[in-house]
């Protein structure tokens, strides 16, 4: 391999003994930072390949083995639209387990993200935009308001002189 150096214009050649292609799984592996997503993704990611029955005695296996299957697929110029629709038939299994109070809405989400981190990892070019259109959303927690005159006063009862403090601190700063 020849690469030009941009001050000198000479050939740099470049000699490796490793091998640098990497594998599906190390490069699905090479995209999650924290271990607890670690080890969240992986167990999400196995249940997508024992879902549609990969073969493999590890997830090391299955990563191929799914990688094998998405380009090596007899006939196909362009299977992108057969595997957007495992994967909605996947993420729907997932939304009826939700509607039966088996998963909460806000979990069905988290089903999908490792199966879109492994394909983008993989160069698995599919639309996630149709795919993640009809997942559904969580409940949103953060449903604050401004307190009223009347439930300041209250907690400004309260004797603790450093209670009163903090609350007209934030009441007249508009924390």
């Amino acid at each position: 391999v020849f690469i030009r150096t941009p001050s000198h214009n000479m050939p740099l050649r470049i000699q490796s003994q490793h091998n640098h292609q990497q594998d599906a799984y190390t490069r699905f592996m090479y995209g999650i930072k924290s271990d607890e997503t670690r080890r969240s993704y992986l167990s999400k990611l196995e249940f997508f390949f024992d879902f549609y029955k990969i073969e493999g005695q590890d997830i090391k296996e299955k990563s191929e083995n799914f990688l094998r299957f998405t380009r090596n697929r007899k006939g196909k110029k362009d299977n992108s639209q057969e595997l957007t629709d495992l994967i909605l038939n996947y993420m729907s299994f997932h939304i009826r387990r939700a509607q039966k109070n088996e998963i909460s809405r806000g979990t069905v989400r988290n089903f999908y993200k490792p199966i879109k981190l492994f394909c983008e990892m993989n160069n698995i070019i599919l639309n996630w935009k149709i795919i993640s259109k009809g997942l559904p959303v969580g409940p949103q927690n953060a449903n604050d308001r401004i307190p009223d005159e009347d439930e300041i006063l209250e907690v400004l009862k309260y004797p603790d002189r450093r209670i009163k403090g903090i609350v007209s601190t934030m009441a007249t700063s508009g924390l």
